[in-house]
């Protein structure tokens, strides 16, 4: 496949279906009104199946042609959390940045910057992350920068596997350190 399809590919998929998760490190939690699960002793929290809806997406930098991303574009997205009940969990926005081709294997990498609100709080991800292969089905993984309100003091990683251009699935977990 010619390069430039597979990164607009990528973006495209990127920004246009995530779905986060956010839940306990243990079996025997139970799960809150809002969806999450929580175990006491641990001081952790996970969110597991939540289905993002994309509200808008777009380009403050386009060097490319359409959705077709080049070094140095930078996007943006927002998006709807929901349970899987249909009720609306939260919000995320994030900022794309297309930075560089590795050199070792030529696969696009992009920075990526997301807030998460939720109830209660707010967490922030941002690091590198291989779109080529996320692309491809493999699953990526990104830091949490920082965790507000009943998540402060927390760290974790957001996980997420793109599915296809309206779907991916992730996690967010979250723990006291």
């Amino acid at each position: 496949m010619p390069y430039a399809r597979k990164l607009s590919q990528a973006f495209v998929a990127l920004v246009t279906g995530a779905v986060l998760t956010v839940a306990p490190m243990t079996a025997s939690a139970t799960a809150d009104s809002n969806g999450s699960a929580a175990h006491p002793e641990a001081n952790c929290f996970r969110f597991d199946d939540l289905n993002e809806v994309v509200l808008s997406v777009g380009w403050y930098v386009n060097k490319g042609v359409g959705l077709t991303p080049v070094i140095g574009d930078i996007g943006y997205y927002t998006d709807d959390l929901y349970l899987p009940d249909g009720k609306k969990l939260g919000t995320v926005s994030a900022v794309v940045v297309v930075s560089y081709l590795r050199p070792k294997d030529d696969h696009m990498m992009i920075f990526l910057d997301e807030t998460v609100t939720l109830p209660g709080g707010t967490v922030t991800d941002a690091g590198f992350v291989d779109d080529t292969t996320s692309l491809e089905g493999v699953t990526q993984s990104i830091p949490v920068k920082t965790a507000t309100g009943r998540y402060a003091g927390m760290s974790g990683a957001r996980t997420y596997l793109i599915v296809s251009r309206t779907l991916a699935h992730s996690s967010l977990d979250l723990c006291r350190r």
